[in-house]
């Protein structure tokens, strides 16, 4: 974000380092990045949006190739701060400017961008959600793993633990749509057991799971013993990855385990 360089391209050793093991030993590259990461840090402004143009330029001719293959792009911006200029000038110019520029990356490039906020300040946040919410990017705004969590289950989605390891998936990038939604609105019976079925089958040997809601029901109820439990970031205990009371609720709503609280989250119900 505050290259050592200050040209107008970047420069590869000073402003970025690529892993590629078809280039020489992935290793010694590995300790290039390492040893680039640790001479830097966060300081100065946030130039957003001239990084982001310098690198939707050097990534053109690779992005067209990538296309004609049916790749895509995983862009993956940390920020803990606003788009500035280089020398700070902020405000709603600025911010129009990073929109304008991402309207570009997305519009000419097989791009998937995930932005993971750094960050707990409520304009900042509001900022990318609103980028998020309002404009028709492939765009994914993360915060942290407690907020996701409990945006998830506040959304309807309590039958899934939020562990880590659904949240670092969900930073790098992932081309499922599902683990989008999740943290934007309660998925649908069939989204349920789809989503569930990546967590049941911890091989790809493993046989599908029915998607009719009983037998689904029974099938979880027999493999979920087998599963390794993960950590739920809201109870702060070693949890099953799949919450069998909160299925039953979501693919039978009306079933006769109905919560007895009316709170859309309710950490005694997960609980239980």
């Amino acid at each position: 974000m505050n290259p050592a360089s200050q040209g107008a391209e970047l420069e590869e050793g000073l402003d970025f380092q690529r892993i590629d093991s078809s280039r020489g030993d992935g290793q010694a590259q590995l300790a290039a990045l390492q040893k680039l990461l640790a001479s830097t840090g966060p300081k100065g402004a946030t130039p957003l949006t001239s990084q982001v143009a310098k690198i939707r330029q050097r990534i053109t001719q690779e992005g067209r190739d990538l296309a004609r293959a049916g790749q895509k792009i995983v862009f993956v911006m940390a920020t803990d701060g606003l788009p500035s200029g280089m020398y700070g000038r902020g405000g709603a110019e600025a911010q129009r400017e990073f929109v304008d520029e991402l309207w570009h990356l997305s519009s000419e490039l097989p791009i998937h961008l995930v932005v993971r906020l750094c960050t707990d300040e409520d304009d900042i946040v509001d900022f990318y959600n609103g980028i998020d919410e309002n404009l028709e990017l492939q765009l994914e705004v993360i915060d942290d793993i407690c907020a996701e969590a409990k945006e998830c289950a506040r959304v309807g989605n309590r039958w899934l633990t939020y562990s880590p390891i659904i949240h670092r998936l969900r930073e790098g990038g992932t081309f499922l749509k599902l683990f989008d939604l999740l943290d934007e609105r309660e998925l649908e019976p069939m989204e349920v057991c789809l989503l569930s079925q990546y967590i049941l089958r911890e091989a790809v040997a493993d046989r599908p799971v029915s998607t009719k809601p009983d037998e689904f029901l029974q099938q979880v109820q027999s493999r979920l013993p087998q599963l390794r439990s993960v950590f739920d970031p809201l109870l702060k205990k070693m949890v099953p990855p799949l919450i069998y009371k909160e299925l039953d609720w979501a693919l039978k709503p009306k079933s006769a385990m109905q919560r007895e609280c009316g709170t859309q989250f309710c950490k005694t119900c997960l609980q239980q």
